[in-house]
């Protein structure tokens, strides 16, 4: 596969803002506003008509700095407790400094931040186009974690819960709460919702007084654990990534 996308590079012809998203330096209405402004060349000639058009082995440069070639990829991940997985440089336990694919000349992204404590599944691209997709308000991703409470939920908290918690300004609430089973000291539950990420959980729940002690991502956008142990990854095929783009 490898040697067909080296052969179909010089004959295929794609647009350069498309060229320098899938860089992974910037989206592609980003790279119209650097075109514009002069700051692109091919072939070392600036360039400043959106319509431009390039080869894969074309010299691209962006503020006189080559453009590296990128193919996207996409990757499931089921973090394991005890690293962070997180864009943010310089630290420590950052699982994305021990992931590497000599396949990628541009840095793989998080969907999102997990801290140490928090372990289940993460989406990761250098597809920065689909991030910035996924994060846009309108976007609703499925989203099922299993959370390990100080106590039990009160059934007026489980309204509320749904109802919408309000942080700041912005208003949260949950699809689905189901208990699960308790020990002597936790409480399991199930809980449903679109688009809200584990920090955001965590501090619905210590507004209503209760403390995360666990919690795990059992499922991200129909994507489940399935044949994925804890600490590994796999890429998704083009049918997943195909229903990520229709979110």
């Amino acid at each position: 596969m490898k040697e067909d996308k080296k052969k179909d590079s010089k004959k295929t012809k794609v647009r350069l803002n498309k060229y320098i998203s899938n860089s992974g330096i910037c989206s592609r209405r980003d790279a119209d506003r650097y075109i514009l402004k002069g700051l692109v060349s091919v072939n070392n000639k600036i360039v400043k008509d959106l319509g431009t058009k390039v080869f894969l082995k074309d010299k691209v440069e962006l503020r006189n700095k080559i453009v590296e070639k990128s193919f996207f990829e996409y990757f499931l991940l089921n973090k394991p407790k005890g690293f962070v997985v997180t864009n943010q440089g310089g630290v420590k336990n950052n699982f994305l400094k021990n992931f590497s694919n000599t396949n990628l000349s541009s840095k793989i992204i998080p969907f999102g931040d997990m801290s140490k404590l928090i372990t289940g599944l993460i989406f990761m691209t250098n597809d920065l186009e689909l991030i910035n997709r996924l994060n846009r308000p309108k976007c609703k991703i499925n989203m099922i974690y299993q959370l390990t409470l100080n106590k039990k939920i009160d059934n007026k908290h489980q309204i509320e819960l749904k109802r919408g918690v309000v942080l700041g300004e912005k208003k949260f609430s949950l699809e689905e709460i189901e208990f699960v089973e308790d020990t002597d000291d936790e409480f399991i539950f199930g809980i449903r919702a679109f688009s809200i990420m584990p920090s955001i959980l965590t501090k619905m729940f210590k507004k209503l007084n209760y403390k995360v002690l666990k919690m795990d991502r059992v499922v991200f956008a129909g994507l489940t654990k399935k044949d994925l142990s804890r600490g590994n990854w796999r890429k998704l095929t083009p049918k997943e990534v195909g229903f990520l783009k229709m979110l």
